[in-house]
């Protein structure tokens, strides 16, 4: 898989890919370290559109991407933190929005979901961050949302972590604990992440409910999980003080959905809440791993390709596909999204045909790497983002699965 060949080949994708940005030219803009901008918010603001955002290590405060395509990404091995809610909104069907590397956790009264995603026709893609919602801070108020997603066209996570905060506990009702992922009249695509619940709090009549890993309250969104853990949070006990039985808060499940697919995940429902009212009292409604009757389950194993990012001009980036022995691999390469879902491959499609595509040989084994020598980019272009998909084929079987993207800089940065 590894060979000169292959190497070579993929390198001349990447040199078609340059080729074709030249109408697309990116400015980086470039947050923390020397010269830079001293908050990502400074940087998004002023930034056009198409330009890349380009984060140094260190901690950062909430910042907000309206309307506007725009690339956010860490520095390489950089850890990138975001103390308050992160946003993107308003987005046209030919914008998209890419993020890479971020972690954010929202604390304080300073909102409690970490990342907001509302009102977009286009794409957006997040790869390798992490969020978790604020835990309730006042008496009976509600965990928050790593993610809250509303009125989202296509929204796709890489690799992942999303976890709610737990419910407060005060009085009378417990607070609810939030969910990993919160979604209304929106499709997501979820690769090979982690989606937790928070749970309920305690409540002297009434306990808090867990949060669902990922939660869809109207049943009326799509959902395609491939290779996830998605755990619904644990339900808040109760105890009335009268020693009458209270309500036991019900555990949170692990993923709902009115269409789409679970493939190759471990779901499952967190604990209904205790009741220490009496031992006659019944405890909380246990939650249930999968809920929805057009969530349907998918056969085949997990696989996706990953690639190092950022990388800047003449240097390699490290390309690692997981499939199984004997697959062969066609890999595709775009600078633009899609999100096409296709039952038969059991998975979507998300990098648009037409583009560079390469096919590699049989893997040898269940997880190859190899380095790929990056070409200069063209003059006048300061950034690129990449994104690239593998179609996996074993027999006569086509499997789709996780794409990965690579952000190219210019040496300068």
């Amino acid at each position: 898989m590894g060979s000169v060949r292959s190497t070579r080949l993929l390198s001349s994708a990447l040199l078609i890919a340059l080729a074709s940005s030249q109408a697309l030219a990116q400015q980086v803009l470039t947050v923390g370290g020397d010269g830079g901008f001293d908050e990502i918010a400074t940087a998004v603001d002023l930034a056009a559109d198409g330009d890349i955002v380009l984060v140094r290590a260190g901690s950062y405060a909430s910042f907000s991407i309206v309307a506007k395509s725009l690339t956010v990404t860490h520095d390489s091995d950089a850890l990138v933190v975001v103390g308050g809610t992160m946003e993107v909104r308003d987005l046209a069907a030919d914008q998209t929005v890419f993020l890479r590397g971020l972690t954010a956790a929202t604390t304080g009264t300073a909102g409690s979901d970490a990342l907001v995603i509302g009102d977009c026709a286009g794409a957006v893609r997040v790869e390798s961050c992490s969020f978790t919602g604020r835990n309730g801070v006042s008496p009976n108020s509600h965990g928050g949302d790593g993610v809250d997603i509303s009125d989202a066209a296509a929204v796709s996570f890489v690799r992942c972590t999303m976890r709610g905060g737990r419910g407060a506990s005060a009085g009378q009702t417990g607070g609810s604990g939030g969910a990993g992922v919160n979604t209304r009249f929106s499709s997501v695509y979820l690769y090979s992440s982690s989606l937790t619940g928070g749970d309920g709090a305690f409540g002297d009549d009434l306990g808090g409910l867990g949060g669902g890993g990922h939660s869809d309250p109207f049943i009326l969104g799509f959902v395609h999980a491939s290779g996830c853990v998605l755990v619904g949070g644990d339900g808040g006990g109760a105890a009335d003080d009268d020693d009458d039985c209270g309500i036991p808060g019900s555990g949170g499940h692990g993923i709902q959905g009115s269409a789409g697919m679970v493939r190759s995940s471990t779901t499952f429902g967190g604990a209904g809440g205790f009741n220490f009212g009496s031992e006659f009292c019944p405890k909380g409604s246990d939650g249930l791993g999968v809920v929805g009757a057009g969530l349907v389950p998918g056969s085949a194993l997990p696989r996706s390709v990953a690639l190092s990012s950022p990388v800047r001009e003449s240097e390699q980036v490290t390309v690692t596909l997981s499939g199984q022995v004997g697959d062969t691999a066609l890999m595709t390469w775009s600078m633009e999204q899609e999100h096409v879902f296709v039952p038969s491959f059991q998975g979507a499609v998300l990098v648009p045909l037409g583009g560079p595509s390469l096919r590699l040989d049989a893997l040898t084994d269940f997880k190859e790497t190899f380095a790929v020598p990056v070409p200069d980019l063209p003059a006048g272009i300061e950034g690129i983002v990449i994104h690239t998909q593998a179609w996996f084929a074993s027999g006569e079987a086509t499997t789709l699965d996780s794409p990965s993207s690579v952000v190219i800089l210019d040496t300068a940065f």
